[in-house]
């Protein structure tokens, strides 16, 4: 059993750069799909990602700018950034932050200022908390997603390979409730899919980052790099083994957000004052105490939250 798709623009991916992608690409023509691997709003990356956005509106405290929006990222990444990503992300953080909000999704506001906070790396208050997290964000833009009648989307569906014909790229997928093929035949593709995190045993990321979009690209002959940079929160759950992998937010040692302490298997603190930044608490504390004769029984840390002020 086959479906044949016809269509101007087809985005693989659902979170939130495939909806992005499928709510401009409707503005500038009629026949736009958008394949997600699951449920809409329901899975992936976006969906269940933590509740901080950066923008540099300065709403908090004056003086934040894309300019040291792009400063503060290029030093965090040790200058490994590409640059010129790093400038448009800065440049244009604050504009699509409006546009969610024209979409629907809410943000924690002081009036009607945005309430920003401080973070690791951060010169100014630059994180947004959006309502419901990523779910949030997602529930917003499958909203907006649905308000255009010229988009079509097919969830449940997972595609396999990218067909090219002349000037025509398409896909073929299959879809995982009723076992159909699905050719997609398109005058141009975009591959908007999430990451491959899943090839770690422990990581933050859902089940279905496997890294699908970046094989789709592969096989076409695309330049893949930077594949070794992959970075996910370092506070997974060990023990016991039935919560094994269970992601807790670093955010949890914020003391405005719960307060909890990491101690050793002396009960002492081992992280400086104010949070470092994930790759700096990695390798320059969590690594350091799990291999040496501080680290707990299972070979890690202790999450202490009993003194949390909002316990």
């Amino acid at each position: 059993m086959l479906d044949w798709i016809d269509c101007d623009v087809l985005i693989i991916g659902g979170g939130i750069a495939g909806c992005f992608a499928a709510i401009e690409a409707s503005l500038m023509t009629e026949g736009v799909v958008l394949v997600s691997k699951f449920p809409l709003s329901r899975a992936g990356a976006t969906t269940v990602a933590e509740k901080y956005i950066q923008a540099p509106f300065s709403h908090e405290k004056p003086g934040d700018s894309p300019e040291i929006y792009f400063k503060d990222t290029v030093l965090g990444g040790y200058y490994l950034s590409d640059q010129d990503l790093v400038e448009v992300m800065a440049r244009d953080a604050c504009d699509r932050i409006l546009d969610m909000e024209r979409y629907g999704v809410a943000f924690e506001k002081k009036g009607d200022k945005f309430y920003q906070m401080e973070g690791p790396g951060l010169s100014y208050p630059r994180a947004l908390a959006p309502k419901g997290a990523g779910h949030g964000i997602m529930l917003g833009l499958r909203r907006e997603v649905e308000k255009h009648d010229n988009i079509s989307l097919f969830e449940d569906t997972i595609v396999t390979r990218i067909l090219r014909k002349r000037s025509r790229v398409g896909a073929i997928g299959t879809n995982l409730i009723n076992g159909k093929f699905v050719v997609f035949n398109a005058s141009s593709t975009v591959i908007a899919t999430g990451g491959y995190e899943r090839i770690i045993r422990t990581t933050d990321a859902p089940p279905d980052c496997t890294g699908d979009g970046i094989a789709l690209a592969y096989d076409m002959g695309a330049e893949i790099i930077d594949m070794e940079f992959m970075l996910y929160y370092p506070t997974d759950i060990i023990y016991p083994k039935y919560l094994y992998g269970l992601e807790v937010p670093s955010e949890f040692l914020a003391t405005d957000y719960v307060g909890g302490k990491l101690l050793n298997s002396k009960g002492e603190e081992f992280l400086p004052k104010g949070l470092p930044l994930r790759d700096v608490a990695s390798l320059d504390y969590f690594y350091a105490e799990i291999n040496s004769e501080r680290a707990s029984p299972h070979g890690g840390v202790y999450l202490d939250v009993t003194k949390s002020p909002y316990s």
